[in-house]
């Protein structure tokens, strides 16, 4: 009788303690389910945040390469408007010029001067002709002032370009419109370099009107891909 009672008396005691254990262990359980999804979502936002800032970081460096290959492009294009020998408007006089001037810059496409009427007076390569109906060409003799166009498609280097305007003056009268077209295919070397297709990193850059002017996948690049 008296191991009985001993018996009864241990198994109220256990069953008692699993009732008081049972919530505790489910209160653990829970805070521990708890402190790992804090972490979880913790180490997430830590791992998106070094994400945004070496995005950031890379897009900032980019953006100072792109400003330093369009501002040299720029510069360039200013020097030579502005050149005695430019401001001749001799075509035997500018032509040797824009020749040696492209086969020394790689990112030139083409240089090319208009007179007041559109008539081209000098090309760096190609057939004098009439650009009296070009947009850039009416823009920049009306404004007298200069200006990077957009990117497009150049059919010549199946590859995104754009163009410098610059008026010319000669004793402080206008006398026509120096042009140059910038290759971007060193746009295109560049985010190569910083893309990475084994982890699925794409560089790309797109410009004012949302189209992509270099991109690792030139299907984008000749479909003028805009975002």
């Amino acid at each position: 009788i008296g191991e009985g009672r001993c018996g009864m008396k241990e198994s109220k005691n256990a069953k008692i303690l699993n009732q008081f254990l049972r919530p505790i262990l489910l209160v653990m359980g829970i805070l521990a389910l708890t402190i790992l999804c804090v972490l979880g979502i913790t180490s997430y936002r830590a791992f998106q945040n070094q994400i945004r800032k070496d995005s950031q970081a890379e897009s900032e460096l980019i953006a100072k390469n792109v400003s330093a290959f369009i501002s040299e492009a720029y510069a360039l294009s200013e020097e030579l408007a502005n050149s005695p020998d430019i401001l001749t408007m001799e075509t035997d006089v500018q032509t040797p010029i824009l020749e040696d001037c492209v086969s020394r810059n790689d990112y030139l496409e083409l240089l090319y001067i208009q007179d007041t009427t559109g008539m081209q007076t000098g090309r760096s390569s190609g057939e004098l002709a009439d650009r009296s109906t070009r947009w850039w060409f009416q823009q920049v003799t009306a404004d007298k002032q200069p200006f990077v166009s957009k990117s497009y498609y150049s059919v010549n280097t199946g590859m995104p370009c754009a163009s410098v305007f610059f008026p010319m003056y000669d004793n402080g009268n206008f006398i026509g419109v120096f042009a140059t077209d910038i290759k971007l295919d060193y746009l295109v070397s560049m985010v190569n370099e910083y893309s990475d297709t084994d982890t699925d990193k794409i560089v790309f850059i797109i410009d004012g009107e949302g189209n992509i002017v270099a991109h690792p996948d030139a299907t984008y690049i000749e479909e003028l891909y805009n975002y």
